[in-house]
């Protein structure tokens, strides 16, 4: 219960009236987020949400490199195929191809930099490019979630964990 001055006194000490308004449940969807989206439109998430990973070095000998393979949480795995938005920084990995990650952090302080975890990046794979983007950009984008090396046959270790499929800039609210 949330409680407004100015109404009846659940105690007779209180110098002022409360008055007891119910809270509503908006309800938890599977990775324990408030659903805040209507249906059709892509669930906005927080950075908080794709938190729920958890990374162990893992040796790719075709490769002969060590890479930090994920263990996607509950919460994270039924993100997998939805449509979502998010918000973050630009970072621009290679502006001739068009090739972008939106990141939790600034560039001083993103994963590349080593101040933060792989976890905080996004692959932006454009439906179209809609124009070059300067580094550290805040902006929002939609698309289709993926999560990559999940053992499925599109796993790719050249690519971040998390990708945007279908990316689409969305406009500033």
């Amino acid at each position: 219960m949330v409680y407004l001055p100015n109404s009846k006194p659940p105690f007779s000490s209180l110098p002022h009236e409360i008055v007891p308004i119910p809270t509503i449940d908006v309800g938890n969807n599977l990775a324990g987020g408030a659903v805040d989206h209507l249906p059709g439109e892509p669930e906005r998430l927080t950075w908080a949400r794709l938190h729920d990973v958890q990374f162990k070095k893992k040796w790719y000998p075709q490769e002969n490199l060590v890479a930090l393979y994920p263990t996607f949480g509950p919460g994270v795995k039924a993100l997998n195929g939805k449509a979502i938005a998010i918000q973050g920084y630009v970072i621009p990995i290679d502006l001739e191809s068009g090739l972008y990650v939106v990141s939790e952090f600034p560039m001083a302080a993103c994963f590349f930099c080593g101040a933060a975890g792989a976890e905080s990046l996004i692959m932006l794979k454009f439906k179209r490019l809609p124009r070059q983007f300067r580094t550290d950009e805040r902006r929002s984008f939609s698309g289709t979630l993926r999560l990559n090396r999940t053992g499925g046959p599109t796993d790719n270790i050249y690519e971040l964990n998390y990708i945007l499929e279908g990316a689409e800039l969305l406009p500033d609210r």
